[in-house]
């Protein structure tokens, strides 16, 4: 439960983030049109952004992908089977959103945007780079991780790294 939450933490500070950045008139982009085409409005956002999305959907090679592994064994593994539908539920009906925002990023055409007020905050750049990083870098380096938190690393061998 603390990898997952965790990870969950910077999946969703980095998406926000990419949201605070994506603002336009001092507004965040909170609706789905705004954001139509980002990848040539801006390709690292929309890199991040979708990096952001498939880890909260659950996509392999993400955080979040492991994450859900671990919750989904550990209910099992508990005999909690109905939790383990409940999950599985969950994560197939979020997955339709989270794919809605990656098709509006890279498929939608890009509508006029008004031009921005202010300089881009550096801080917030780093910020998203530094999550998105995280977020593919947490599945890789699992087994260190697991023993910084204390955890048990053999969860999941097949992402061992060797040392």
């Amino acid at each position: 439960l603390a990898y997952y939450l965790i990870s969950y933490g910077v999946m969703t500070v980095g998406a926000f983030a990419v949201l605070s950045l994506s603002a336009k008139n001092g507004q965040e982009g909170t609706h789905l049109d705004d954001f139509n085409g980002m990848y040539q409005r801006s390709p690292f956002l929309a890199a991040a952004m979708i990096i952001f999305m498939a880890s909260l959907a659950g996509i392999p090679l993400t955080a979040g992908f492991l994450g859900k592994f671990l919750i989904f064994k550990d209910a099992l593994s508990a005999g909690l089977l109905w939790l383990a539908l409940v999950l599985a539920v969950n994560s197939v009906v979020s997955a339709f959103y989270y794919l809605r925002i990656v098709l509006a990023i890279g498929v939608q055409k890009p509508e006029f945007r008004e031009p921005r007020f202010g300089r881009v905050n550096a801080g917030l750049v780093a910020a998203c780079g530094a999550c998105a990083a995280l977020v593919l870098g947490m599945f890789f380096w699992y087994q260190p991780m697991a023993e910084w938190m204390g955890l048990g690393a053999e969860a999941v061998p097949v992402v061992r790294s060797s040392r």
